[in-house]
């Protein structure tokens, strides 16, 4: 049951801690949602995206991402994927997608198509499956920042 998801790049401004200027990838196609958190892939500062371009975390949304475990978990992320060949001008998205079942467990979680390839297409996996196969998950997500994946 998994859903494909339009990339497309969109540019987005600079970060307002390094100053880099950004472009990202999101979908379906109309852009991040009000709300959702951007970090930068360069030095890792969060800010929120405002429907129009980015602002400062309130004081409030900080004390509440630095609580959440799936931000600390997304932030480690962000910063391992420095390890991968440099891939300039992006940022990483931070928005959460309606649970599904996973494609290899079948539990029921928030799932990213990050899985082995079948019939052409990327497996929609939970987290827990893509540790798993750290090495697969990190050629999809590289095939992701590329634009290539799903194809």
């Amino acid at each position: 049951m998994s859903q494909d998801w339009d990339s497309y790049r969109f540019e987005q401004g600079k970060c307002l801690h390094c100053g880099i200027t950004l472009s990202g990838l999101t979908g379906p196609r109309g852009g991040p949602t009000k709300g959702a958190l951007m970090v930068c892939a360069k030095c890792s500062y969060v800010m929120e995206w405002d429907g129009k371009g980015f602002v400062e975390l309130s004081a409030e949304t900080m004390k509440e991402a630095s609580e959440d475990p799936d931000v600390a978990q997304l932030l480690a992320v962000t910063r391992a994927l420095r390890a991968l060949p440099r891939i300039p001008d992006r940022v990483i998205m931070l928005e959460p997608r309606a649970p599904q079942p996973c494609e290899v467990c079948g539990t029921i979680k928030e799932c990213r198509p990050y899985g082995k390839k079948v019939d052409g297409k990327r497996q929609w996996i939970c987290f827990d499956c893509g540790l798993n196969d750290s090495a697969e998950t990190e050629r999809a997500f590289k095939e992701r920042l590329e634009g290539k994946n799903p194809l």
